[in-house]
């Protein structure tokens, strides 16, 4: 909540000294300021590589929902998906 505070204090100075200037944030940024639910799909502009790997998570957690990963190769190859998706993060 400090950063977009901030953001509110250097756009409203720009505004009042009629500095024209651009402001380049991400959509997530923007949608903060504005009140706007943030979605999923925002976070690709921001960062496609963690884009990616929501949306494999996201799809494993589905299929294993759906019971699609449960026994034998399917499981093996869910979780071989998942391992792949998120590697060595922690």
């Amino acid at each position: 909540m400090e950063m977009y505070c901030f953001i509110g204090q250097v756009i409203g100075m720009a505004l009042r000294s009629r500095i024209c200037t651009k402001f380049r944030f991400p959509r997530t940024v923007w949608k903060g300021l504005v009140g706007e639910k943030v979605e999923i799909c925002d976070l690709m502009d921001y960062d496609e590589a963690c884009y990616s790997v929501v949306m494999q998570v996201k799809e494993f957690a589905r299929r294993m929902e759906r019971g699609e990963g449960e026994g034998g190769e399917d499981e093996k190859r869910a979780v071989e998906g998942f391992t792949n998706a998120v590697g060595d993060m922690r």
